[in-house]
């Protein structure tokens, strides 16, 4: 099946109060992440597959309901992972891989109580697995490949 050509993502966007789930998955869609969305009710946003670029906005951290979060395979987007991710404390499925993401994991993220499924393979990380990891008691899957982490796999408890 080919891929459906949609063109940008509009700012507006942020202006729908009532949106609260966007699923774009494999299409041509070609944008930024407009900041503007931080101000959307969301619980899941689904947008991998897609032509997005640059970084991630640190206004995604408002959505304080967001359950569900998916970039994977957007090759385009860049940056780090925000600090604010991590009051995305409802979250349960994260998933950045396959982008070009880089840096440090921010400890703001051990915070993220919910999660249970992180994929954050084949990115640009460095640095150490913060050990605030270890806090997620209901983690079964955290896929970490591919990167240039170092040093020791927190443990939990």
């Amino acid at each position: 099946m080919k891929a459906i050509q949609l063109g940008s993502l509009p700012t507006d966007l942020g202006l729908s109060t009532q949106l609260m789930k966007f699923s774009i998955t494999a299409n041509k869609l070609t944008a930024t992440l407009p900041t503007e969305l931080g101000l959307v009710p969301m619980w899941k946003f689904h947008s991998g597959r897609n032509r997005l670029s640059g970084p991630i906005p640190p206004e995604l951290g408002l959505w304080s309901d967001l359950l569900i979060f998916s970039l994977w395979s957007s090759h385009n987007i860049t940056g780090t992972i925000p600090t604010e991710i991590g009051l995305s404390t409802n979250a349960i499925v994260f998933d950045l891989q396959i982008t070009q993401v880089g840096g440090t994991i921010p400890t703001e993220v051990g915070v993220m109580a919910s999660m249970e499924e992180l994929f954050w393979a084949e990115m640009k990380l460095t640095g150490t697995v913060p050990t605030e990891l270890g806090l997620w008691r209901n983690m079964w899957i955290m896929n970490l490949g591919s990167n240039a982490l170092t040093g020791t796999i927190p443990s939990v408890g």
